[in-house]
């Protein structure tokens, strides 16, 4: 066994006997606690991704929108000078705003 394997081998010894250590501190008050922390944080990740889903619902049902509003206007093209751009000036319908 090489020099390197034994530091490996007392470095995670040591890391296991402090984990123990430090879970046998832990009273069953903390405990709950902390479980009722992580049940908040985790009721607060679900909300989040809720509204990620609802947001993504609600971006798809626009881009119908769009691509009805897109069939169904005769569309005028202006440019648009509020937008800036390198390139050529962007271009929107005067009728509907695409």
């Amino acid at each position: 066994m090489s020099n390197c394997d034994k530091k490996r081998k007392e470095y995670s010894d040591d890391d296991s006997s402090n984990k123990k250590i430090k879970t046998s501190k832990l009273t069953d008050k903390i405990k709950n606690e902390i479980e009722k922390i992580n049940k908040v944080k985790q009721n607060m990740y679900n909300e989040i991704y809720a509204n990620i889903r609802r947001n993504n619902s609600l971006r798809n049902e626009i881009n119908k929108l769009d691509k009805e509003l897109y069939n169904i206007c005769p569309h005028n093209w202006v440019r648009d000078y509020e937008q800036f751009s390198y390139d050529s000036t962007p271009k929107i319908c005067e009728y509907c705003g695409l």
